[in-house]
């Protein structure tokens, strides 16, 4: 394992997908950690898992070790809504700036302003969540 590798830390929840359904998403809540263990809760049960050190840094196996098993990596942090929301905002607010710089250097435009409005709307939606 690299220096530099992801590792689980207690409290934080990680996701993983599924191999035959990519779209499908498991949430493991790590509630300890050892060394070589993870104690985490995934469908509303504790388990204990074996942690692996790989490339991308440490990863378990909460279904069980076999051939289409899905891995949770350390580095697949699960965010919170706030989080989400406040990078949702950011990247809003970067991609209005870049708009306006855009509108000053050559002039507004028919597509500017449908962005400019769009951007709007996505504003008033992040509002929203809770």
């Amino acid at each position: 394992m690299r220096d530099n590798a992801n590792t689980f830390e207690t409290g934080k929840s990680y996701f993983f997908s599924f191999v035959g359904d990519s779209e499908l998403r498991g949430i493991v809540e790590v509630v300890s950690r050892t060394a070589k263990t993870l104690t985490y809760t995934y469908g509303g049960k504790q388990a204990r898992s074996k942690i692996y050190a790989g490339t991308y840094g440490e990863y378990v196996k909460p279904t069980g070790v076999y051939s289409m098993a899905p891995s949770c990596y350390a580095r697949d942090v699960e965010q919170t809504t706030q989080e989400l929301k406040a990078d949702l905002a950011a990247a809003s607010k970067a991609l209005f700036e870049t708009v306006k710089r855009f509108n000053r250097q050559q002039g507004r435009t028919e597509q500017s302003r449908a962005i400019m409005k769009a951007l709007a709307g996505i504003d008033v939606e992040i509002g929203r969540i809770a």
